[in-house]
């Protein structure tokens, strides 16, 4: 199996273009932006990439899962998936310029890929609806070119499953690896294979592979524009997601109050020192 080494470029993010929210650092951009990033890497680069989408439920988590929060701090980009994350970074005063969904990126990076013969691989789905998937994709974008989709089995990948994933990735030669299983198992299986991953992006996008087989019908937009599209998924599947957003939701709330405490006597402090100083 092929080793690949990181390659420096200017595609990557500085310091100075990262928000700081919990310990997820998301990167400021807007989605024409990293449309423009990702298809840039993939023109320039030999190396793999990883691309985190992540919403409050992934801030909570990198609170408590200490494999994830390596994750997304050793990401290429963490993207702001969830209007209370981009809320939460207007209140602090850093200014992240929009929300960019995972099923929305996927959906229009597919058009980019179709229009400039980018080759995906999509991992993850139920058998059925991963058939339905490609078959969507192929007719919503002519031309696309889908060079392999593969359903893997639930639970934990042992190392024998996870080296076959990989080789079939590899084998097919796809320029990126879209991921649909749940965070944070997504992520961090990316991170521990993509050294090993020939694709140039490998990006987890969680529920948009349900979105766009139609298997889960997504929020109306005036719900995904009012921050309530977690709400709509409660409705539909309130069995399997209320312990979720019950917990998680809480616990952001509480991270968020202890940012804008942090932050607002941080203000103070400059306040103080800038006064002292005149």
């Amino acid at each position: 199996m092929k080793m690949q080494l990181p390659a420096k470029n200017s595609t990557l993010p500085s310091a100075e273009m990262k928000t700081i929210i919990g310990s997820v650092p998301f990167y400021k951009a807007s989605f024409p932006e990293i449309i423009e990033k990702m298809s840039s890497i993939i023109q320039e680069n030999h190396c793999c990439h990883q691309v985190v989408t992540a919403n409050a439920f992934s801030v909570t988590q990198a609170a408590s899962n200490e494999a994830f929060s390596r994750v997304c701090n050793n990401a290429d980009f963490v993207l702001a998936d969830g209007l209370p994350i981009v809320w939460l970074s207007k209140i602090l005063g850093y200014g992240l310029p929009e929300r960019i969904a995972g099923p929305d990126l996927m959906w229009s990076f597919c058009k980019r890929s179709a229009e400039r013969g980018y080759k995906m691989f999509l991992l993850g789905g139920q058998p059925e609806f991963l058939d339905v998937l490609v078959n969507n994709l192929r007719n919503a974008f002519p031309g696309i070119l889908i060079c392999g989709a593969y359903s893997p089995p639930f639970g934990e990948w042992d190392d024998r499953e996870s080296d076959k994933i990989v080789s079939m990735i590899n084998n097919a030669g796809a320029d990126i690896l879209w991921v649909g299983i749940s965070t944070p198992k997504q992520d961090i299986w990316i991170y521990d294979h993509k050294q090993n991953l020939n694709v140039r992006i490998a990006i987890g996008v969680g529920a948009a592979f349900d979105f766009h087989s139609h298997r889960v019908k997504r929020a109306p937009l005036w719900m995904q524009k009012a921050g309530m599209e977690w709400f709509y998924r409660l409705m539909q599947e309130p069995r399997r997601m209320w312990k979720r957003y019950l917990f998680s939701n809480t616990l952001f709330l509480y991270l968020s109050a202890r940012e804008c405490i942090k932050a607002l006597g941080n203000r103070k402090n400059h306040t103080v020192k800038s006064s002292s100083i005149t």
